[in-house]
């Protein structure tokens, strides 16, 4: 079912469908207490440190690997008047400094580590409690979501992701599928037994059932627009894919009776003309 899902979220049309609808609710919406809330989480567990002394150590081996490129591109903005083993101690000043700092920080308890959390700190505070802080941050957002270069790119890059999971799930030992398998299966057989989620899914659904009924003139709108724009030959796989052998039955079914009618209809003239 998922490449059938991932090229069904590709579909421009859907994105069109679901920018029409839901743009003006995201343009609207508050996210700073929901990305303060969300930053709080997940720097409340320690997966998060685990993470981001990973994400340091990777920051670390590039600035090392990168070493001999950082000393080009200071040579190339210095003055010409400025000897070469000047450049040369510019840059290894700058790649010492910025190794210094991201080993700091790759430590739990430095002082470069306390100092960020403390700045981050401030940033969800200010995210949750302080209002003007709340309107810049949503004020750049809007215009964030309003820019088209920034549409293009979040469209490039979801694009890129569905092509990935697509080239994954093409592959006979998908990783995709096998990281899915298990937790889809443990899910289901918690589900099976527990009674009070399976009420609470049922009124998930009843609320999502309530939700599409309030939204069932634009869904009705985008199925008819799509199917519109679809050609005969289209129209025709698309019916062969859902239906799928049903349709020979139906082809047989139609040629006997008609071919039958036929004969009647026939043997009638015959008799009484």
């Amino acid at each position: 079912m998922l490449p059938y899902l991932i090229h069904s979220l590709r579909n421009p049309d859907l994105g069109e469908f679901l920018q029409r609808t839901l743009g003006e609710q995201l343009r609207q919406a508050d996210f700073a207490p929901m990305i303060g809330h969300a930053i709080r989480i997940l720097t409340a567990s320690g997966e998060a440190d685990l993470l981001f002394e990973r994400v340091i150590e990777i920051a670390i081996q590039w600035v090392e690997k990168n070493r001999r490129q950082i000393d080009t591109l200071v040579s190339e903005r210095s003055r010409w008047w400025i000897p070469k083993a000047i450049d040369r101690r510019i840059a290894d000043g700058l790649v010492s400094g910025t190794l210094e700092l991201l080993s700091g920080l790759r430590k739990p308890n430095s002082e470069a580590r306390i100092k960020f959390r403390e700045a981050l700190a401030g940033i969800v505070n200010e995210l949750l409690n302080s209002p003007e802080q709340r309107d810049r941050f949503n004020a750049g957002t809007k215009r964030l979501l309003a820019h088209s270069e920034a549409q293009a790119w979040l469209r490039s890059v979801w694009n890129e992701l569905c092509q990935a999971a697509l080239d994954d799930l093409a592959q006979p030992s998908s990783r995709l599928r096998l990281a899915l398998e298990k937790p889809v299966s443990i899910v289901a057989q918690a589900l099976a037994t527990d009674e009070v989620m399976q009420r609470h899914i049922d009124e998930a659904v009843e609320h999502l059932a309530q939700s599409l009924i309030v939204w069932r003139g634009e869904i009705g709108s985008f199925i008819a627009e799509v199917v519109r724009r679809w050609d005969t030959r289209t129209l025709s796989d698309r019916l062969e894919l859902v239906v799928g052998s049903d349709l020979q039955y139906i082809r047989m079914n139609g040629t006997i009776v008609g071919a039958c009618a036929g004969c009647l209809i026939f043997t009638v003239a015959w008799l009484f003309g």
